[in-house]
């Protein structure tokens, strides 16, 4: 896990908070079953053409690259914690931390009923 003692850099926070926006518009939109397994493929070649467009002189702005990008992180997300039911792959429940302000540290949220 990330070390939270440390300052996040501006840009990884941004970065961050449109991957989220971006999941929870994609869960909205997709909801599973959903084959995130190809979708996040896809986003990779998108990722690919947007650099290429930009070597090829086709493309400028950097714009296309990180939206792709961000989309890319999206999946991954989804991947990460939600597998892919069309494959039948899917995650055991996953744990909860909470940040402890006080310590700044990472506890585990136990569910005792």
């Amino acid at each position: 896990m990330y070390d939270i003692g440390h300052t996040i850099p501006r840009q990884i926070t941004t970065f961050v908070s449109d991957t989220m926006a971006e999941t929870e518009r994609a869960q909205g939109l997709y909801p599973q079953p959903n084959p995130t397994l190809a979708a996040a493929t896809e986003e990779l070649g998108e990722v690919a053409k947007a650099l290429l467009h930009i070597r090829e002189g086709k493309a400028t702005g950097w714009d296309d690259v990180y939206e792709e990008c961000v989309q890319l992180a999206a999946m991954a997300c989804r991947i990460a914690l939600e597998g892919d039911p069309t494959l039948g792959v899917t995650p055991p429940p996953h744990p909860i931390y909470i940040i402890d302000d006080l310590n700044k540290e990472w506890t585990l949220c136990t569910n005792s009923s």
